[in-house]
């Protein structure tokens, strides 16, 4: 924040509306930050539950060892069309489609 403060309304390198911009940005993260962590000092809460879940999806990962083999080949075959298309579409731009047009 002082380094756009410095080079926003000292230096003039930054536009002023972009500074102001920037200052905004960085205190609503401050305000954020500030907000979480008073929201974990105050008790469990989310955090704790996601410490459980943890636990329990470790629990349960030899039941779903063919779940997740399925999972992975879909995201496989997805990632191959999606690769095609687009190796097509780099492609094909430059093939003439009027040889084959009856206009």
């Amino acid at each position: 924040m002082f380094f756009a403060l410095y080079f926003g309304f000292f230096s003039h390198i930054i536009a002023d509306a972009t500074t102001i911009y920037i200052v905004v940005q960085i205190a609503l993260v401050i305000m954020f930050l500030h907000h979480d962590a008073d929201n974990r000092a105050a008790g469990p809460g989310i955090h704790q539950d996601s410490e459980v879940v943890q636990e329990e999806a470790q629990c349960g990962q030899v039941k779903r060892a063919g779940g997740f083999i399925i999972m992975v080949l879909t995201m496989i075959g997805v990632i191959s069309i999606v690769a095609v298309l687009a190796i097509g579409a780099m492609l094909l731009p430059g093939f003439p489609f009027r040889r084959f047009s009856r206009t």
